[in-house]
């Protein structure tokens, strides 16, 4: 699995499009986002402009989400006044209308620096042992 870049969860948007335009988006990063701001008026927004984008980062060191705060079927006003951190873990919600409520992977330990240079030597010795016995064959 090829991780998110981390740019992408400092400023960014999130659409649902059909027939060339979009038509729901949420966007944060505040002034650090840059992109599109507008969807179809009258659907999910107001006015069609989302803009100013929630100011903050995507959640992504918890299991918290970002959350729609309005009541629905409330429209969209903009993603700064209308989207905000849920306050502890995210509670999802299946179209068979069970929840789950999302759990935090365990954290990544970064390896010692010995550790590091141990695994390059290794890996390194492993391939100058299979080239010398691959040669040796020949």
């Amino acid at each position: 699995m090829t991780p998110i870049p981390a740019a992408y969860l400092a400023a960014g948007s999130l659409t649902f499009e059909g027939f060339g335009s979009a038509y729901w988006r949420v966007s944060w990063g505040g002034a650090g986002y840059t992109g599109p701001q507008t969807v179809v008026a009258g659907i999910n927004d107001s006015d069609g402009v989302t803009s100013p984008a929630f100011a903050g980062a995507l959640p992504s060191t918890s299991a918290k989400a970002l959350a729609f705060t309005p009541a629905c079927p409330a429209l969209s006003t903009t993603n700064a006044a209308d989207y905000a951190p849920t306050a502890g873990a995210a509670v999802l919600k299946n179209n068979a209308l069970a929840t789950f409520t999302v759990v935090a992977g365990p954290a990544v330990q970064a390896l010692p620096d010995i550790a590091r240079f141990l695994l390059v030597a290794t890996l390194g010795l492993g391939v100058v042992t299979f080239a010398f016995k691959r040669r040796s064959r020949a």
